[in-house]
């Protein structure tokens, strides 16, 4: 039995974005790059989803260009 089964989709979907928003955290950091959670969070969204990310911010999603596309 998989733990999987007991949880439901949606909760699974956001286990996986926040692990992925906890890696890009991580990389950023070790760059001394940060840019806000909540960008980063959305950014772990797009990822998930593989949809383009639209921002404002060139400044911050310039950041994440180099190693999460």
């Amino acid at each position: 039995t998989c733990l999987a089964e007991y949880i439901p989709h949606s909760n699974l979907t956001l286990i996986f974005q926040v692990n992925v928003a906890i890696a890009i955290n991580r990389v950023l950091k070790r760059r001394n790059l940060l840019i806000g959670n909540n960008d980063i969070f959305i950014a772990a969204t797009a990822l998930h989803y593989a949809i383009p990310l639209a921002t404002f911010s060139k400044k911050h999603c310039s950041r994440l260009e180099q190693d999460f596309d």
